[in-house]
């Protein structure tokens, strides 16, 4: 059985390549998407893009969050909004901003399921990352926590 491309990249939330080039980040055979040396680079790089959609956004809701993420113009964007609510047990339109540890945790966590079936992999990753970068109280960057 061939593997999701998100775990067969590291990359569990299917980053598409751009200009810039990830800490991490590594050459793949993958010609549309990212590639990470490791899975806590690939989360770490999800990570630092939820938080722009945040802070430069203003984009506080999983169904505003989603939007951006996956537009309705190449995804099945509401289904991905319902799957992830369903897996955090909250609202589209509940507001939480990047300090709720455990709501990113639980928004990272289900994008990757949902994204690429990611299950069973230690998020604990993710609150050590929030809790780094909480505790120097600056912007987050994707160097801030190395995996």
């Amino acid at each position: 059985m061939t593997q999701a491309r998100g775990i067969r990249n590291n990359n569990p939330l299917n980053i598409r390549k751009g200009e810039k080039k990830w800490n991490g980040e590594i050459e793949g055979a993958d010609k549309e998407f990212c590639t990470f040396a490791t899975m806590g680079s690939g989360i770490n790089a999800a990570l630092s893009l939820i938080y722009t959609y945040m802070a430069r956004y203003r984009l506080h809701t999983v169904e505003r969050i989603i939007k951006r993420w996956a537009p309705p113009v190449e995804n099945h964007t509401q289904a991905y909004i319902d799957f992830v609510c369903q897996q955090m047990k909250i609202a589209p339109n509940y507001p939480f901003g990047f300090q709720d540890v455990l709501c990113v945790t639980a928004l990272i966590r289900a994008m990757a399921l949902y994204e690429s079936g990611l299950k069973g992999y230690d998020f604990t990753i993710v609150n050590e990352y929030l809790m780094v970068c909480h505790k120097k109280g600056v912007v987050i960057n994707e160097t801030d926590f190395e995996t």
